[in-house]
């Protein structure tokens, strides 16, 4: 590796637990800075798996763990998603179940009752009815070893790869399959099984393989340390006041590691060869994470430092950073405060495409930590508190705190119908003079809909939710625990007496029963519903005009529908024909003609007739407006058009295309172009 390669400090977070097949990376999540949005990048640095996922577990044997929220659990390899997220186990802590141990096709959870369940990428579940599962030693022969606690005392089982039980749980051991059997003990009695869990004959015993590591002495002569081989011959010459040994029970029997020892002289450390040459001086104050022909130098005098260095003593990087980590694969991966670069053998493969932008990168002046979306001629900013300011730049409504002035909110809005939310401690609704309309009295306030706005206040901690009109009138009770906003004369509510979803109309009218698992809004004469598990569509008369089939739907927009089956994503007409097949990891909704679809974890586009009109070669893909989407490529994002014509480069932390402007975001700043990528 070359001398001080270019660093890019694109992460928040580098899993340096590990050194597996892919490395775990994260990024602050944009719609929560406090968590991370998870992916995996290769030995290359390549992100091959963009940071999508919510949580995810190491890679193992091919396979990862993967979860999103309100989603659940589900199974990536390398290249596809093989179950989609959908497990969604409760558990209070952490949200969900979570992962034990991956192996062999088959993860692993555990829940908050100290249950372990199993799922296989072929998308089998095992439920949380086991004390334990055990998948090393049994797993290569697609086997499960369970476990029950019964009459104080864990008795075993095995079940096949399907969950179907090969032994019921009475065994007292269980051992590890080697050449397709293995022992089982019960009553104190011990006899061989193959992975059918039939009785065989004991198996030949082997010699155990020997050690193929070459051992080496350290030993010592008028005060100085020296190393000899096997038959007593010196290696390296007595000069050393420390030899750094791996063995603790035998301290004088050394191994190499990855074919060097750390020696010392004076509180210095250097390295030295199996030949007993000394490669690396003994000027390091710290030596340690030998791998891949480097190795990581530590200087405590100049305050818990860490640089990188060849194993011929060449500097790679200086000793400036604060942690540095090599990976089995070769990765390695840098920390500067809380940010991570990856570096490794360069990568042969074009991570952007090669388009010259019609636009130049947009100059525009980085004044707001936030800038909103343009409506009715004003937009939101942040500057030490939330203002607004108009089209040419004029802060209107203040960005400092003013008691009991017009501007310097927590929080705000874009304006709709002249109105828009506020936060000043509670939410409510402001003009646009910045007098407050509807008092800040809401633990929530949701943007006007069909005349009227969801609102929501915490009665005996619980939350509940109602409607009001322009005036701030109540229109509708706070008396739902779940409430979706008005679409189309009717708005999705549950109230907390044991029925399930229904329809009422906005003077609390109940129009479609409550009767529903789950419900959306109604989107262009339709409404998705949930019974039994499935998901289907009804008109506004409550008839199911869309049998309760898929696993997944989403509300339509342009004609269509996405729909899940057999965790494969596609799209449906309004009659409820199959207008795209269910063949993609994922899918986003149409707009303006193009919906965007995930495939081998890169995203593209198809039209209307499912065409793929742009090849799925991006990281995220946002919907077409204006003719423009925000695409991303390795962290960050840029503008094409509908010809994958790249309009932004990717240059980016976050573009907003507004009705009349783009909103850009490099690092905590903002800033405002107009269309033709012109500042202002």
């Amino acid at each position: 590796m070359e001398k001080n390669p270019v660093l890019d400090f694109k992460y928040d977070y580098v899993d340096n637990s590990r050194g597996e097949e892919l490395v775990i990376v994260g990024r602050t999540d944009k719609n929560n800075s406090v968590f991370y949005k998870y992916g995996f990048v290769d030995c290359y640095g390549n992100e091959v798996v963009p940071c999508v996922y919510d949580n995810v577990g190491e890679f193992r044997d091919g396979i990862a763990p993967v979860y999103i929220n309100g989603k659940g659990w589900g199974i990536i390899s390398k290249d596809e998603v093989l179950v989609a997220p959908k497990y969604l186990f409760l558990h209070p802590q952490v949200g969900s179940a979570i992962w034990e141990q991956a192996r062999d096709g088959f993860v692993v959870f555990e829940n908050n009752k100290g249950k372990y369940a199993c799922l296989s990428k072929e998308d089998k579940w095992v439920p949380f009815e086991y004390d334990d599962i055990t998948l090393y030693g049994f797993s290569h022969e697609g086997l499960i070893c369970v476990g029950k606690n019964i009459e104080d005392a864990k008795l075993l089982g095995l079940l096949d790869k399907d969950g179907k039980e090969i032994l019921p749980c009475k065994y007292k051991s269980i051992s590890k399959f080697e050449n397709g059997v293995a022992s089982v003990e019960i009553d104190g009695n011990k006899y061989w099984i193959n992975k059918e869990g039939n009785e065989v004959s004991q198996p030949e015993v082997t010699d155990a393989k020997k050690s193929v590591y070459k051992e080496y002495e350290v030993v010592e002569r008028d005060g100085k340390y020296g190393i000899v081989d096997k038959d007593g011959n010196a290696i390296t010459p007595f000069k050393y006041d420390r030899i750094e040994t791996q063995n603790v029970y035998r301290p004088n029997i050394i191994r190499f590691f990855d074919g060097y020892i750390c020696v010392r002289i004076n509180d210095l450390r250097g390295l030295v060869n199996e030949k007993g040459e000394e490669v690396v001086p003994c000027k390091h104050e710290v030596i340690q994470n030998i791998s891949n022909g480097m190795f990581v130098s530590v200087s405590y005098s100049a305050g818990k430092k860490f640089g990188l260095y060849d194993t011929k003593g060449n500097e790679i990087l200086p000793v400036i950073y604060s942690f540095i980590h090599i990976f089995e694969n070769g990765l390695v991966f840098v920390q500067k405060g809380s940010k991570y670069a990856l570096i490794g053998v360069p990568s042969e493969t074009a991570k952007e495409p090669e388009k010259k932008s019609k636009v130049k990168k947009v100059k525009a002046p980085l004044k707001y930590s936030e800038i909103g979306t343009f409506s009715e001629g004003l937009v939101s900013v942040k500057g030490k508190y939330y203002g607004f300011i108009d089209k040419d730049g004029n802060e209107v409504l203040t960005t400092d705190y003013v008691y009991g002035g017009k501007g310097g909110f927590d929080a705000a809005d874009m304006f709709v119908d002249g109105k828009a939310i506020v936060r000043k401690g509670s939410y409510g609704f402001i003009d646009k003079d910045g007098n407050v309309v509807i008092p800040c009295n809401y633990r929530e306030a949701h943007r006007f809909s069909d005349g009227v706005a969801r609102v929501c206040s915490v009665k005996e901690r619980i939350y509940m939710y109602g409607f009001i009109n322009k005036e701030g009138n109540e229109v509708v009770p706070l008396k739902y625990i779940v409430a979706r906003d008005f679409s189309e004369g009717l708005a999705v509510v549950k109230a907390d007496d044991g029925r399930g979803f229904g329809f009422i109309d906005a003077s609390d009218k109940e129009v479609l029963p409550f009767k529903y698992d789950n419900a959306m809004s109604f989107s262009e004469g339709l409404a998705a519903v949930k019974i039994d598990g499935k998901w289907g569509f009804i008109d506004k008369n409550g008839n199911e005009v869309i049998p309760c089939r898929y696993d997944e739907v989403s509300s339509f927009s342009e004609g269509r529908a996405s729909v899940m089956s057999n965790n494969k994503y596609g799209f449906i007409d309004k009659e409820g024909n199959e207008a795209v097949p269910c063949k993609y990891d994922g899918v986003g909704s149409y707009s303006e003609g193009f919906a965007s679809v995930f495939s081998k974890f890169r995203y593209g586009y198809i039209d209307m007739a499912g065409n793929e009109v742009i090849p799925c070669k991006y990281f995220s893909a946002a919907e077409f407006k204006d003719g423009l989407a925000k695409v991303s490529i390795d962290g960050k994002y840029g503008l094409i058009n509908k010809n994958d014509e790249l309009v932004l480069p990717f240059s980016y932390d976050d573009i907003t295309i507004g009705d009349e402007y783009i909103v850009v975001r490099e690092g905590k700043k903002c800033g405002l172009a107009d269309k033709e990528g012109k500042s202002i």
